[in-house]
C-alpha cells in the first residue's frame, strides 16, 4: 500500500509538472523600420477565423476613441491566472531593454510592445490574438474589400460637407484603420509554433494609395530563446517562455 501511495504521489507530481510546463508567456515587440526599396507586393488578405480581442480591448481602454496614435506599450492589470490568456502586468514584461535596442534601428519606432500568458492548444483549435497598433490613418478608407490576389485600392476620405446636401448624403464618418493589423497565433503540439500575418501600411501622400507591407512567417520557436522575424519594413521580437 505504501508503494502504491508513492506511485500516485509520483505520479500526480509528474501531472501538475507536465501540467506547468504548458502554460507560457508570449513577448512581442513589434517595430517599424526605414524602408528604402521601392519594392511593393499585393496585400494578401488577413486569415479568416476566430481571434482573441483581449489586447484590442486593454487599447481600447487606454486609449479611448478617437485615438490618433494607439499606445506603444500595452499591459494588463493583474497577474490572476485563474483565466487565460491574460495580458501580462508591465512588471512581468523583460524586453524593455530590447525595445530601446530596436528603436536604433534606422528609422526604427516601436509600435507594439506587450505579451500574454496562455495554455497554448493544438494549432487547429488554437485562437489567434489580435494585433493593432501605431497610428490611425482613419483619414484614409478602403473603398472596398480586398479579393484573393488584387491590389488594395485606397483613397482619402471626403470629409467636406456642402450646405445644400441633406445629411442622409454627407460624407461617412471616418472609420479607424491602424497602421498595423493582424494576428498572432501560438500553438503547441510536440513543438512551439507561431503563425504570425501582420499588414503594415504606408502613407505615400495625398491623393495616393497607402502601401500595404505584409509579413506572412510560420515558424517553429524553442521556449526561452529569443527570435526575430525580419522584414524590410518591420521587425517582430519575440520570446515564448515556460512560467515554472
Amino acid at each position: 500500500m505504501q508503494q502504491l501511495l508513492k506511485g500516485w504521489a509520483l505520479f500526480a507530481l509528474l501531472s501538475t509538472q507536465a501540467l506547468a510546463a504548458t502554460v507560457f508567456d508570449v513577448e512581442v515587440v513589434v517595430v517599424a523600420r526605414q524602408d528604402t526599396s521601392d519594392e511593393t507586393w499585393p496585400p494578401r488578405p488577413l486569415p479568416q477565423g476566430n481571434t482573441s480581442s483581449l489586447l484590442l480591448d486593454a487599447i481600447k481602454t487606454q486609449c479611448p476613441a478617437p485615438c490618433t496614435s494607439l499606445p506603444a506599450l500595452v499591459s494588463g492589470p493583474s497577474q490572476d491566472d485563474t483565466v487565460l490568456p491574460r495580458l501580462l502586468t508591465q512588471g512581468e514584461l523583460n524586453f524593455n531593454g530590447a525595445a530601446n535596442q530596436l528603436r536604433r534601428l534606422p528609422g526604427g519606432r516601436v509600435l507594439l510592445h506587450t505579451g500574454w500568458r496562455l495554455a497554448p492548444k493544438q494549432p487547429r483549435y488554437a485562437t489567434p490574438m489580435a494585433v493593432e497598433a501605431g497610428r490611425d490613418l482613419g483619414g484614409y478608407a478602403l473603398s472596398e474589400p480586398v479579393p484573393q490576389g488584387e491590389s488594395l485600392d485606397v483613397v482619402i476620405a471626403d470629409t467636406t460637407m456642402d450646405d445644400s446636401q441633406p445629411l442622409d448624403e454627407a460624407a461617412p464618418a471616418l472609420v479607424s484603420l491602424p497602421e498595423l493589423s493582424g494576428q498572432i497565433q501560438v500553438a503547441l503540439d510536440h513543438y512551439l509554433l507561431v503563425d504570425m500575418a501582420l499588414d503594415l501600411k504606408t502613407v505615400q501622400g495625398e491623393g495616393q494609395p497607402l502601401l500595404v507591407k505584409t509579413l506572412r512567417q510560420k515558424r517553429r520557436l524553442r521556449s526561452g530563446e529569443w527570435h526575430y522575424f525580419d522584414h524590410p519594413a518591420l521587425g517582430v521580437l519575440m520570446q515564448i517562455r515556460p512560467v515554472r
